[in-house]
């Protein structure tokens, strides 16, 4: 079992658990951990390692989230797609409608992330990571939803409230098949603009990756 710390999450301790150590694994094990580093304990694991998934239950752990990870083509979306042509605006890095778009992500990252391990990066690191393309769309001359893209996947999405990023969506997925046969992207479940997302599809994955959290 390897722990680290998460630069973005440094308020928990992170567990990679290989599957063959299930067996040798007991409670006693994570208590011993939360004692020593006196942090939450958080574990990513594939929704069919039964196994795994009930060692970290009789430990302790709670479900705190599901991760689906999308790969999509045109003929998987649950409706035809809809005209991008006036309702996605672009930018790039170093351009001050990319600079709103940023920090609108930094603060919807930190309250979808809030619930599940606090974000306890500054915000000058975490737009440090973005991709260096947004694709947004504007409401009454003010930017209310983004995807952040790197060639074919869509990495970060934001929305000032649910139906906007659903207004947005359709544009948004249109101007991707515009440039792509496949997309790519994860949606959370404590995401709701991703988990819109998502749901412009009609195919899911039959299995997520599951976040547990184990505290002291």
């Amino acid at each position: 079992m390897k722990t680290y710390v998460n630069r973005f999450h440094g308020d928990h301790l992170y567990l990679e658990i290989d599957e063959n150590e299930t067996a040798s694994l007991r409670s006693s094990d994570f208590d011993g951990l939360i004692e020593k580093h006196r942090r939450p304990l958080q574990v990513m694991v594939s929704s069919d390692n039964v196994r795994l998934i009930g060692l970290l239950v009789r430990s302790g752990f709670v479900l705190k989230r599901k991760c689906y990870e999308m790969d999509v083509c045109r003929a998987d979306l649950a409706a035809p797609a809809a005209d991008a042509s006036e309702a996605v605006f672009e930018a790039v890095r170093g351009t001050p409608d990319y600079a709103v778009c940023a920090e609108k992500m930094y603060r919807y990252y930190a309250d979808t992330h809030a619930a599940v391990s606090p974000l306890t990066a500054s915000r000058v690191q975490f737009e440090g990571s973005l991709p260096d393309t947004v694709l947004y769309s504007k409401k009454n001359g003010r930017i209310v939803s983004a995807a952040f893209i790197e060639c074919s996947e869509i990495a970060y999405v934001f929305s000032c409230g649910t139906e906007s990023f659903a207004d947005f969506a359709g544009p948004l997925l249109a101007a991707m098949f515009a440039r792509y046969d496949r997309i790519v992207f994860e949606a959370d479940d404590t995401d709701p603009a991703a988990a819109e997302l998502m749901g412009a599809f009609s195919v899911r994955p039959e299995t997520s990756f599951d976040t547990y959290v184990k505290y002291p």
